[in-house]
């Protein structure tokens, strides 16, 4: 192999080396900003579903016992 051959291969693997680091430095944020924001809206969905069902009509008449003349179940 000559010389010429040899700088040729370094540089074009050093310009994969680069390209690999480039995106695992770039994958890396989006990855930690992605598993933050399904750690907050999993209980962000937890307490809307909650605050959902507790002003709910339905809901009130239950825990009120004012079934309207309905069974209550």
């Amino acid at each position: 192999m000559t010389r010429s051959t040899t700088v040729k291969l370094l540089a074009k693997n050093s310009l994969l080396y680069l390209a690999l680091t480039l995106a695992v430095v770039t994958a890396v944020p989006v990855l930690a900003g992605l598993a933050l924001g399904v750690r907050l809206f999993i209980p962000g969905l937890l307490v809307a579903a909650t605050v959902a069902l507790a002003v709910s009509p339905a809901c009130r008449r239950c825990l009120t016992g004012n079934s309207g003349g309905k069974s209550s179940w």
